[in-house]
């Protein structure tokens, strides 16, 4: 799936997702092309929709530590998904695997994954997340021509 496909399936299925929950589910999704060194991970934000575009990135190490420990935890494919109910604010709660070096990182700014999923709309709200998710599976990001390999 090309860059500017899978930001509009993001944006449909956020627009989904609310439309569903009768709420926003999370106000925060971004691309980011995670590169693994010695001196520890580097963060490219390929795509942000959401309130804080400015300083995402450079709050990403202390927002995803609940999420990383996810991630670590096994062996994600495109189409894998996780879901933290430890985030706060702007700790994030989801991510989906969308390449093998790319995650889409989903977040509530204003509530917890425990908040949202204790509304019963929460139930019809996860199949868009779910159909997406499953996009990438068949269809994983490809990599924007000249993007520097890891």
């Amino acid at each position: 799936m090309k860059l500017s496909n899978a930001l509009q399936a993001v944006q449909e299925t956020a627009d989904e997702m609310n439309q569903l929950y009768q709420n926003v589910v999370f106000d925060e999704y971004a691309l980011v092309r995670i590169q693994v060194s010695p001196t520890g991970p580097s963060y490219d934000l390929m795509g942000y929709l959401g309130p804080r575009q400015e300083t995402f990135v450079s709050g990403l190490r202390r927002d995803g530590k609940h999420l990383q420990k996810l991630y670590e935890s096994r062996h994600h494919l495109p189409g894998d998904f996780e879901f933290c109910h430890r985030g706060r604010g702007t700790g994030l709660e989801a991510f989906i695997v969308v390449h093998p070096e790319v995650l889409l990182l989903c977040n509530n700014t204003r509530k917890s994954m425990t908040e949202i999923s204790q509304d019963i709309r929460w139930l019809k709200a996860q199949g868009p997340f779910v159909e997406l998710s499953e996009r990438f599976r068949v269809d994983p990001l490809e990599l924007p021509a000249g993007a520097p390999a890891p």
